[in-house]
């Protein structure tokens, strides 16, 4: 699975534009293939359109083709995608688009809600809610069980707590479950990292 979405990825990447000359085009992503109503499992190329137009109504050349390289194509009436709030503006609570981050970064983008085994998370980068990478200790305020949602994710050493913060009891159940190993310290994020960098542990998230 992991080879064909690369591929498809790839492939989007290559008949983007094309797509995009075709008229009422707005958007393209990947997806799953809906039929009758129903998702499938199929991984397709998503095209976003202002309305759904009748196949005889379009010449050939506007048409999207049903397959490109053996990838089917799927068509989603969005209609005209408006960016109708100010992303950097403070919102409670938060929609998909606007900007987030971890503490120690920049800003990333808050891509939307997802659903695993009932929970709910936010969907975006590692490097914007996680700054951290296979292996890492992770550093940081956050004591919710998202925490290990993501440690666990990412294969992390473990997790640490700064200035005292102790975890929810449903973060230590969860932790306890998932085998994430949390610890808490007394310091702030900085003078840990920099306790941590003197013992040789230069990468963290």
């Amino acid at each position: 699975m992991a080879t064909q979405m690369e591929n498809a990825r790839k492939l989007l990447s290559d008949v983007r534009y094309e797509l995009f000359s075709k008229p009422n085009v707005v958007a393209t992503g990947l997806g799953y293939k809906t039929t009758k109503g129903k998702q499938t499992g199929d991984l397709a190329l998503i095209c976003s359109v202002e309305t759904k137009k009748a196949k005889q109504s379009l010449s050939s050349n506007e048409l999207i083709p049903a397959m490109i390289q053996n990838i089917p194509t799927d068509v989603f009436p969005t209609g005209i995608i408006h960016a109708f709030q100010d992303p950097t503006g403070r919102f409670r609570p938060a929609p998909g688009g606007v900007s987030i981050g971890h503490y120690l970064i920049t800003a990333g983008t808050f891509g939307c809600i997802v659903k695993k085994n009932g929970v709910k998370f936010i969907l975006s980068n590692n490097h914007v809610l996680a700054n951290s990478n296979e292996g890492n200790v992770w550093v940081t305020l956050q004591i919710h069980q998202n925490v290990v949602a993501i440690a666990s994710m990412k294969e992390l050493a473990g997790v640490i707590l700064v200035n005292r913060r102790e975890p929810e009891q449903e973060t230590i159940e969860k932790a306890e479950e998932e085998g994430i190993v949390i610890m808490v310290s007394e310091l702030p994020a900085y003078e840990l990292a920099g306790r941590l960098y003197e013992l040789g542990i230069s990468r963290m998230g």
